[in-house]
């Protein structure tokens, strides 16, 4: 009896660690930057017609959401993961973590305590390869760069939230915040909003201008035949 007891508990054993090993050693395809930039965006039916890098299927068309440091960029989907940085770090803890961390804050906002991501145990569960304090953490040379379709018709990249920065063209969502650092929020260029208010209205204008022209030709025509 005792035999097979011990038998028993090391086939558990086996299979716990065997359970542990398939969700530990997730591999991730690793993308270059100029393969993503050569990105075409496809119409689709569902997410089987976007399989090149992880795409998903909305309202018929297939949308991307990449994360790059350097040179080198992996989905979001499968076992790597975003989180957003601008949840409080009491809702972050309470997320069990299963895959590759894609999200990681820059030196100085993980020294100020301005940004958080999910809790990691050691280097190879970040993108960024770096863990401190259970925080992902990545150099201060390098740039967390998010590329997608999301804002545009076709894959733009820049600099992910709470990125250092100095104007808004450097934000993938176009805003650089007065701290310098982007925003997730898009905020749309207002001198580029008035410039095509302004030029709507002015056709707008020109065309009801066009009309009442055309209708008094018409009627001097009609009055000088009577």
């Amino acid at each position: 009896m005792f035999k097979y007891n011990i038998c028993f508990i090391v086939l558990l054993l086996l299979l716990y660690l065997n359970v542990y090993a398939i969700n530990n050693n997730a591999t991730y395809e690793t993308i270059k930057m100029d393969d993503v930039l050569q990105l075409t965006v496809q119409s689709c039916k569902d997410d089987s017609d976007c399989k090149n890098y992880g795409g998903t299927c909305d309202n018929g068309k297939c949308f991307y959401r990449i994360y790059c440091i350097d040179n080198n960029c992996v989905s979001n989907h499968g076992n790597a993961s975003y989180y957003s940085l601008g949840h409080d770090i009491t809702m972050v803890e309470d997320i069990k973590v299963n895959g590759l961390i894609l999200e990681s804050c820059t030196n100085d906002s993980f020294k100020n305590k301005n940004c958080v991501t999910r809790l990691c145990n050691s280097n190879s569960d970040c993108f960024s390869n770096k863990c401190i304090n259970s925080t992902c953490v990545h150099d201060d040379h390098s740039s967390l760069i998010f590329c997608g379709n999301t804002i545009s018709e076709e894959i733009t990249c820049g600099k992910n939230e709470f990125e250092i920065c100095e104007k808004d063209e450097e934000c993938y969502f176009r805003t650089c915040t007065e701290d310098k650092t982007c925003d997730f929020r898009y905020r749309m260029n207002l001198d580029s909003y008035f410039y095509h208010l302004l030029l709507k209205y002015l056709i707008i204008f020109l065309l009801i201008l066009i009309i009442i022209v055309t209708v008094t030709i018409l009627l001097i025509k009609r009055c000088r035949k009577h």
